[in-house]
């Protein structure tokens, strides 16, 4: 009986799941600003609620031992979770060097990833862009197979002085090969020299050298060595037949990935992966512009549905701010603590400016916006800066001090209706045009500095 429940649980859809365990994750962060961290675990990026002590938990369920990662602003602690194991994790948000304090049976495999680091600490000056792109690609190929030589020792020593078991070291071990690959792309990316036809035969050599691992591998999926290797081969691929010469061509960039993604990559969970996280970076990256096709391509060609709707959550913010769609409803407060919203300006072309004290390329936009200001003052168009600060009194005295302008107005505390969230906002400054009906012209419009493209472009909305 148990041989026959063995072959049972091995021919069985789903035995995998019937086999795994449960893990835990749990343990206490210090000097948290907020009530949450995010964490990674396979496709998801969930939320990881701490409450008023700093206490945080989250289970998995796991048939073997996994990459995960905790993510707090610019910390990132990466774990390496093994079945059955109750995980604790202890570390100072305040301090952005600390690497965490691990117990449980998958402590010394997340030491690893610090012991790791330190060793390559030597290695990354060998292996950065900037010496590697002016060699040539049998140089680079020489240069990678000695840094894979120090890592695989490095990897080994740990392994046997720690006592983990072979499982780990072949999973690590497949991670280092992918690491230097992955160099290896990058250059294969970036450099002129590699794309120097006095190279043909060694660009030849690089590029099989490149694919000496499978492109395709479930095994390390959810390591993001490997993601990076996969996406910048894929992205490589698509550079060697087309170029992005303006933001304008990365819709084009993006679906011929995706359209590469589903053709090299046959294992589904991987290639549904990858079409993620290249419609994920398409979104991020493509702005406002029209990547209806990329998010058509991964409807047919990923079959995983709660992840496509992850993506169709984020998508939808994006569809929502297309030209003619009308101004979703943000929320402003100026600097008496007077609430404005969109329909505050109704009537009015609205040109907007979101921007902070603390931004650099911000702060050298102001002398144009004053000027644009100048050009089209006595005109149906009302000119609004909402800024982001954190600090509202550093705001409040800046725009005292500068003599700023226009509408000065700071967005709302509601997290649902600010200009961050609901105009997709990851850099700025980023500028916005309203037209008079309180419908969007562009999501992410040209910068006062542009002068003639800009004037353009609010000339042709405004009526008078």
């Amino acid at each position: 009986m148990k041989y026959l429940a063995f072959i049972f649980l091995a021919l069985c859809p789903g035995a995998d799941a019937l086999m795994a365990q449960q893990a835990t994750v749990s343990g206490t962060v210090t000097s948290l600003e907020k009530a949450f961290m995010l964490f990674r675990y396979r496709d998801q990026l969930d939320t990881l609620w701490v409450n008023e002590q700093g206490a945080f938990s989250t289970t998995l369920r796991l048939d073997r031992g996994e990459e995960c990662r905790i993510l707090n602003g610019k910390q990132l602690f990466k774990l390496y979770v093994l079945p059955g194991d109750q995980l604790s994790v202890s570390f100072d948000a305040a301090n952005p060097k600390d690497a965490g304090i691990y117990a449980g049976k998958s402590a010394a495999a997340c030491n690893y990833y610090q012991a790791a680091a330190r060793a390559d600490a030597g290695l990354n000056k060998h292996v950065h862009i900037k010496v590697l792109g002016p060699r040539s690609p049998a140089q680079v190929m020489k240069t990678l197979d000695s840094v894979r030589v120090v890592r695989e020792q490095t990897l080994a020593g740990y392994v046997s002085a720690n006592q983990l078991d072979e499982q780990f070291l072949a999973y690590m071990k497949e991670v280092v090969g992918y690491q230097c690959l992955l160099e290896g792309a990058v250059y294969r990316k970036n450099s002129d020299t590699y794309r120097n036809e006095a190279f043909a035969g060694e660009r030849a050599a690089l590029d099989g050298y490149l694919r000496s691992m499978p492109l395709d591998n479930p095994r390390v999926l959810y390591s993001e060595t490997y993601q990076g290797y996969v996406r910048t081969m894929l992205a490589g691929d698509v550079l060697g037949t087309m170029q992005v010469e303006s933001a304008d061509d990365l819709p084009a960039f993006y679906l011929t990935q995706m359209k590469l993604a589903t053709e090299q990559l046959k294992n589904q969970e991987v290639r549904n992966y990858m079409l993620k996280e290249t419609m994920v970076e398409a979104m991020k990256e493509s702005g406002t512009r029209d990547i209806t096709a990329c998010m058509a391509w991964l409807d047919k060609y990923n079959n995983n549905e709660p992840m496509k709707e992850r993506v169709r959550k984020i998508w939808r913010q994006y569809a929502a701010i297309q030209p003619g769609m009308p101004c979703p409803p943000i929320e402003q407060y100026n600097a008496s603590g007077e609430v404005y919203g969109i329909d505050h300006f109704k009537g009015k072309v609205v040109y907007i400016d979101v921007w902070a004290t603390w931004c650099g390329p911000c702060k050298k936009e102001i002398p144009h916006l004053k000027t644009l200001e100048e050009k089209y003052h006595g005109k149906n168009i009302e000119f609004v800066s909402v800024s982001t600060d954190q600090d509202i009194e550093k705001w409040k005295t800046f725009i005292a001090t500068e003599n700023m302008t226009g509408t000065q107005l700071h967005q709302s505390d509601d997290a649902e209706r600010t200009i961050s969230r609901h105009f997709v906002v990851n850099a700025i400054p980023r500028f916005i045009l309203i037209d008079e009906a309180g419908k969007i012209v562009s999501a992410d419009a040209p910068r006062p500095s542009s002068g003639d493209v800009l004037y353009g472009l609010i000339d042709t909305v405004l009526n008078d």
